[in-house]
């Protein structure tokens, strides 16, 4: 999942796809140690004379990662996006000591890229055309939008990450429903931009002219992911669609147990004896997403639910930044219900 759009690319120079016509083979996937992400099959290869003065500053036999689909089968378009994201830190992980560790370009079929929205696919012509991609595609600091309802402990826990180095990222806003709550107590304390925009008439959703204009401001503010801390409504289509797998959640069970309010308290009058909290993508549904991270807890036998809510909240302020990070780093891709990490 990289965290630059199309006008970052833009600014840098770096085309959105190089078209060339022949790889002569490269699409073979038969041989020894070839290896699939979501139904895409990757392989090392090498480049050849025409596709070779495609890439910046390579020369024909410089390695490169071919991809392919076996038999021909066609593609799904959220595969194709996210294999194509992941790409460059995971084979950088993955050929770490291989020949290949100092490839070039990611090469994909043309018919690939087809299928990924503002790629540069409407200008491959049919058959046989691959596209070169430079490796490894830039990242730049993940820049967040936090909203929240209360006092902003899980705000709290991502920016100490940042300041600890340890989550390459930056806050570069947060909003609230709530007038008054701490978490703009604790945005104001590190300089980050924070503002209450009133969410009247609804009570339980985000939706209407607060969803404008919280959209707005995200957008304004440079927002690539948006954070869920504690942030009491459920949100709406016209937010997902502004930041499509881009919005996330932290619950305080473990999903898809004991969704909805008060999780905690779910699982300890269910008996369970495992708790938790989980890091996930929002949907459309009510806690339904697909899962990041997630971090158990033991149900004592003496808890209430204050005590294992605070154990709980310990281990949320480890998951948060984790979640954070693995997006930071391009690491994460959704496949169907699946979240891979590379």
């Amino acid at each position: 999942m990289s965290n630059f759009n199309d006008a970052d690319y833009a600014a840098r120079g770096i085309p959105e796809c190089i078209i060339a016509e022949s790889m002569r083979g490269l699409t073979d996937v038969s041989r020894p140690g070839d290896f699939s992400i979501g139904g895409l099959w990757f392989r090392p290869g090498s480049l050849d004379a025409r596709t070779a003065p495609l890439v910046p500053g390579a020369a024909e036999g410089d390695p490169a990662i071919i991809a392919s689909l076996p038999d021909g089968r066609p593609a799904d378009a959220m595969g194709c996006r996210h294999a194509l994201a992941a790409a460059p830190r995971f084979f950088a992980k993955f050929f770490a000591d291989a020949p290949v560790a100092r490839a070039r370009a990611l090469v994909c079929p043309a018919s690939l890229l087809a299928l990924v929205p503002d790629m540069g696919a409407s200008r491959a012509a049919a058959g046989g055309c691959v596209g070169a991609i430079p490796l490894p595609l830039p990242r730049r600091r993940l820049r967040l939008g936090v909203l929240g309802s209360g006092s902003g402990s899980n705000m709290q826990s991502i920016q100490d990450a940042i300041e600890a180095g340890t989550l390459d990222a930056e806050i570069v806003t947060v909003i609230t429903d709530v007038p008054g709550a701490r978490i703009l107590e604790r945005a104001a304390r590190h300089g980050i931009p924070a503002r209450h925009v009133d969410h009247a008439p609804f009570r339980t959703k985000l939706e209407g002219r607060a969803e404008d204009e919280v959209v707005g401001i995200l957008k304004d503010a440079g927002a690539d992911v948006v954070v869920l801390a504690g942030y009491m409504r459920v949100v709406k289509a016209k937010l997902l669609a502004a930041f499509p797998d881009r919005v996330i959640n932290i619950h305080p069970a473990l999903l898809p147990s004991f969704p909805g309010i008060a999780g905690w308290k779910q699982a300890l009058d269910y008996g369970a004896k495992i708790a938790g909290c989980t890091v996930h993508f929002v949907n459309a549904g009510i806690d339904s997403g697909p899962v990041i991270v997630q971090r158990a807890v033991p149900v004592e036998d003496a808890d209430t639910p204050e005590s294992l809510h605070a154990r709980i909240q310990v281990q949320e302020h480890l998951a948060y930044p984790e979640a954070l990070r693995l997006i930071s780093e391009d690491r994460l891709a959704i496949y169907g219900r699946r979240v891979v990490t590379f």
